[in-house]
């Protein structure tokens, strides 16, 4: 399932130009927090980590769709009760999230590319 949302893109009704200049900042920004947040999971600094991911979310919604905002929610709220949650299972959604991370950043790039 796609995790860019073409019609909040679209909504902006920015110039082809605008378009795509915002958007490779978006990708950017993605990639270079979402890095963030990787580092802060690996050192297990969660409130620093619960910051980041909030700012993450925040960032994220500009174009992301709806699902991948609630999967960061969920993500959210789980890690703020960490301890009901297995070391396991809250290392199984980091990898959901840099796996729908990495899809968003690839459909940003295919969205740039169509319209160079």
């Amino acid at each position: 399932m796609g995790e860019l949302d073409l019609e909040r893109i679209e909504e902006f009704g920015f110039e082809a130009q605008q378009c795509r200049e915002l958007l490779s900042h978006y990708q950017k920004a993605l990639a270079s927090d979402f890095h963030e947040i990787q580092v802060l999971w690996g050192e297990k600094n969660i409130d620093q980590l619960l910051l980041k991911l909030h700012a993450f979310k925040g960032m994220t919604s500009l174009f992301a769709k709806v699902s991948m905002v609630d999967f960061i929610v969920k993500l959210e709220r789980d890690l703020q009760d960490h301890t009901s949650h297995s070391a396991v299972l809250m290392e199984e959604a980091f990898q959901a999230l840099y796996e729908k991370c990495q899809n968003l950043i690839a459909e940003v790039r295919t969205y740039l590319e169509g319209i160079a």
